[in-house]
């Protein structure tokens, strides 16, 4: 048994592991988890979800576009009905 009265202690470990961020890596990943693509995915199912992104934005701009013209068509005919029962004696 070996007495040491100027012992130094080894230095503690330094372990740095870098984190970066990256928004548009974050939600292409997220959008490949919910349609169940992996990372990798062949040329099929690529192509199969991106024309179902296509429909769906065809979809989202027809409702707008009908939302919008159903919004003319009533505003047109408050202005007609107003015409009738106050302008027009």
């Amino acid at each position: 048994m070996a007495f040491t009265f100027f012992h130094t202690p080894k230095p503690k470990q330094f372990e740095f592991k870098p984190r970066y961020y990256d928004p548009k890596k974050e939600e292409l990943e997220q959008r490949k988890r919910a349609l169940g693509l992996s990372g990798t995915g062949d040329a099929e199912s690529r192509l199969r979800s991106q024309m179902q992104q296509k429909w769906r934005n065809d979809r989202r701009e027809t409702k707008r576009k009908a939302s919008s013209q159903r919004l003319i068509f009533f505003i047109l005919l408050a202005f007609l009905l107003i015409y009738l029962l106050f302008i027009r004696k």
